[in-house]
C-alpha cells in the first residue's frame, strides 16, 4: 500500500480602507475590505471506503458602516470533485450574500430610551450551484415512452416503418400476454409485446408493448437495446415466474422461429 500525503491551506487578508471618516460630514464612515482562500487536498483510505472531496474556495468581503447603519457584501466562489481522481460530477458554487441592519431609534431620531428599540435588519442570499464535466453519454434514441391509457403503451428504440425505410433487413418475434403464466392470472387476454430485430445479427432494433405494465417492462429491452444485445440475451436469461417479464423470452423463441 502505497504512502499519500494530503495537504490544506488557507489565507486570509484584511484591510481597513476607511476608518471614522466623515463622508458626509455629518455621519463616521467606515469600510472594511477582505479576502479568504481555502484549498483542501482530497483524501480517501479504500475504495468504497472513505473518501472525502477536495474544497476550492474563494471569498471576498466588503463590509462597512455610515452613521448607524451597517452593510455586509459577500461573494463566495467554490468548487468540490475528487481533483485528481475519476469523478461523475465536478460541483462549482456560487454565493452572494448581503446584510442591512440599523437600530430602529436612530432611523426615527429617537434619543430617549433608545435602548429598548429594536434593531431593523435586511439580509439577501442567492446562492447558484451547479456541476460541471458530466459526461453526455445519454442517447435520445433510446429514450423510453410511455402512453398511461387503458391498456397502458409504451415503446423504445426504432418501429418497422423506420427500417423498411432505411432498408434494413428485420424481423419479429411476438409474445401475447394470454401465453405467459401471470397474463394469465391477471386476466389480461389482449396484451402484445413485439420485439423487433435484425434479420441477420439478431441485434435488438426496437421494443412495442401494450397492456397493464407497458411502461414497466419496456426498461428490459431498454437495457438490451443500450448494449447492443442480441436477442439471444432474452433466450438464455431465466426470469422469474410467473412474470410478465417471460414475455422477452416468449418473444424472442417466436421471433428465431420466424428466420426458420
Amino acid at each position: 500500500m502505497q504512502r499519500e500525503t494530503r495537504g490544506a491551506r488557507y489565507v486570509e487578508l484584511n484591510a481597513t480602507l476607511l476608518q471614522n471618516a466623515k463622508i458626509p460630514k455629518l455621519f463616521a464612515t467606515t469600510l472594511n475590505a477582505g479576502y479568504r482562500h481555502e484549498r483542501v487536498d482530497p483524501l480517501y483510505r479504500s475504495v468504497a471506503a472513505f473518501v472525502q472531496a477536495d474544497r476550492l474556495q474563494h471569498a471576498f468581503d466588503l463590509g462597512g458602516s455610515l452613521g448607524a447603519l451597517s452593510v455586509q457584501l459577500t461573494h463566495t466562489r467554490g468548487g468540490d470533485n475528487l481533483d485528481r481522481i475519476a469523478s461523475v460530477l465536478t460541483t462549482r458554487q456560487r454565493a452572494s450574500t448581503a446584510v442591512a441592519s440599523a437600530p430602529m431609534a436612530d432611523l426615527f431620531g429617537v434619543r430617549q430610551h433608545a435602548g429598548l428599540w429594536p434593531q431593523v435588519a435586511y439580509g439577501l442570499n442567492r446562492t447558484h450551484q451547479f456541476g460541471v464535466g458530466v459526461p453526455a453519454n445519454s442517447v435520445p434514441a433510446l429514450f423510453p415512452y410511455g402512453i398511461y391509457t387503458i391498456p397502458e403503451i409504451s415503446t423504445v428504440g426504432r418501429n418497422e416503418e423506420e427500417l423498411t425505410e432505411q432498408g434494413i433487413a428485420y424481423e419479429v418475434g411476438k409474445a401475447q400476454y394470454r401465453e405467459i403464466a401471470r397474463g394469465q392470472i391477471m386476466g389480461d387476454s389482449t396484451g402484445l409485446l413485439k420485439l423487433i430485430f435484425h434479420a441477420e445479427t439478431r441485434a435488438l432494433l426496437g421494443v412495442h408493448i401494450i397492456g397493464e405494465g407497458a411502461s414497466e417492462l419496456i426498461h428490459i429491452g431498454q437495457a438490451v437495446l443500450a448494449f447492443g444485445g442480441p436477442i439471444d440475451y432474452f433466450v438464455n436469461t431465466v426470469f422469474n415466474y410467473p412474470t410478465l417479464a417471460e414475455c422477452y423470452k416468449t418473444a424472442a423463441f417466436d421471433g428465431i422461429n420466424r428466420l426458420g
